[in-house]
């Protein structure tokens, strides 16, 4: 026969350290307010709108002129390929360019690799003038001296 254990010398199992409650040994945890994922959220998107505005779009726009400027390309426009050839268009087809880079070299170009079109502007025209009026001056003044003495005459610092 088995031993009879008195019901008053038996102690609760809720008494005894992590013995049949829930929360285990640590102590219940505290409740935690909400709202933590939508900060979160927030802060993604707005990281997203900064690397639209700052990246993406510029980069749209930029590649949108570029097509535009293909587009309009036409004979006698003078261009830079993204190898760095510059040449005179003499012949364009929907997607092929012949450059002229000099008297009798013409290169047959995919349209989409022109990086650039270079424009004749009057402001290099008038850059020009100033230059040359410049070489004319000097050619009127006559040949600078050329007997080798630098600019103190022949005098020497010793």
């Amino acid at each position: 026969m088995l031993p009879t254990v008195p019901v008053a010398s038996i102690v609760p199992a809720a008494a005894l350290p992590g013995v049949g409650s829930a929360a285990g040994p640590f102590p219940p945890a505290a409740p935690q307010g909400g709202g933590g994922f939508g900060v979160i959220a927030i802060q993604i998107l707005l990281f997203i709108a900064i690397f639209y505005f700052i990246l993406i779009r510029p980069q749209r726009r930029e590649r949108q002129r570029h097509q535009e400027m293909l587009k309009k390309l036409s004979k006698g426009d003078q261009v830079m390929t993204n190898g760095g050839i510059l040449g005179q268009i003499v012949h364009a087809t929907e997607h092929e360019l012949t450059v002229r880079t000099a008297e009798s070299t013409r290169l047959v170009v995919d349209r989409g690799h022109v990086a650039r079109k270079i424009e004749d502007s009057p402001d290099a025209d008038a850059k020009q003038s100033d230059t040359s009026g410049a070489a004319k001056d000097a050619k009127q003044a006559g040949p600078r001296s050329r007997t080798g003495r630098g600019r103190h005459g022949g005098r020497r610092r010793s």
